[in-house]
């Protein structure tokens, strides 16, 4: 069995360059919407992961893919 960590940093990775390309002024395709980005990764940086993995729970049930989710969310804003 594979450990899903890793696929959840891999997936917070490629979603934090993302929204690092988005949030940087220089290079933002949307200059009016920085703002909005940056406070995108401020809230998923400053929810804890296990608040996002109970949220997920509810929504999705159980399972390994609320944790890779958190996890990714959590990895993306930080």
């Amino acid at each position: 069995m594979v450990a899903s960590w890793p696929v959840a940093t891999i997936l917070g990775v490629l979603a934090a360059g993302f929204l690092a390309l988005l949030c940087t002024r220089g290079l933002a395709r949307y200059p009016r919407l920085i703002p909005l980005f940056r406070r995108i990764t401020d809230i998923c940086r400053a929810i804890p992961e296990i608040v996002i993995a109970l949220v997920l729970i509810y929504v999705l049930g159980g399972g390994p893919i609320p944790a890779v989710a958190a996890i990714a969310i959590h990895t993306a804003g930080a």
